[in-house]
């Protein structure tokens, strides 16, 4: 999981540093960690892709509107975007590894 993590970052970096602004490098990121993290602890019966939307999503929400009632700076959709966007590409990536390795993922009903 280090590896997949040092990887998506180092593509998030070389890949989108001229073209997108460092704020959103930084929720990309945060999305990344954040979706990666969640989308492998077999706590709920959600399918971890969708896992990994759910809590990066919510992070961003929870920033943005931190943000927003500290004055800190202004609720930005777009920064939610890209906190999403992070946990959806995690989500994916941990998902396709496990099921590639044919672990068996902890979601649906278990018994």
């Amino acid at each position: 999981m280090k590896c997949l993590i040092g990887i998506l970052l180092l593509i998030n970096i070389n890949v989108f540093s001229q073209y997108v602004p460092i704020d959103k490098q930084k929720h990309l990121t945060a999305g990344i960690i954040i979706g990666g993290t969640t989308s492998i602890i077999p706590i709920t019966n959600i399918h971890p892709f969708w896992k990994a939307i759910i809590t990066s999503s919510t992070a961003g929400v929870v920033k943005e509107s931190y943000d927003l009632y500290s004055k800190k700076g202004v609720f930005d959709k777009k920064d939610i975007y890209f906190t999403a966007l992070g946990g959806a590409l995690s989500g994916a990536t941990v998902y396709l590894i496990y099921k590639s390795k044919k672990r068996k993922l902890k979601f649906g009903k278990s018994k």
